[in-house]
């Protein structure tokens, strides 16, 4: 609907869209997806390679011990994506089997968050 305020009155029209544009575009439901992801992409100080390789095991573990919905059958990668001067750069992706509109992937996405941060807490103590 296509809403249009003239004078203070508000007005609704339908929407229309030609079918050539639709027939191009992938629309998605989301309400019926019922499997998640979380991504996110860390900029830590480099310590070294050990350190590094030592972090990324890290993380995973945390993830998928705090986290019992974790999709097998999707990617499930913590890398490492870039080495810029003193810094690297780390992306995380992980997918579960909890639908994205819901309270339960906002509490998963804290967990994972939260797993994320108990991996560099311990990664930082042991500098």
């Amino acid at each position: 609907m296509d809403r249009r305020d003239y004078g203070g009155r508000r007005q609704f029209r339908d929407a229309h869209f030609p079918h050539s544009t639709l027939a191009k575009t992938q629309l998605v439901n989301m309400t019926r997806m019922q499997d998640s992801s979380v991504s996110q992409t860390l900029l830590l100080p480099n310590l070294g390679p050990n350190k590094i390789i030592s972090l990324l095991q890290d993380i995973g573990i945390e993830i998928r011990e705090s986290c019992p919905k974790v999709n097998a059958q999707q990617p499930f990668r913590v890398s490492l994506t870039d080495l810029s001067g003193d810094n690297v750069e780390i992306s995380i992706e992980s997918h579960f089997h909890i639908p994205r509109l819901s309270d339960e992937y906002w509490e998963n996405r804290q967990t994972v968050l939260m797993a994320v941060n108990r991996a560099i807490i311990k990664y930082n103590k042991s500098e």
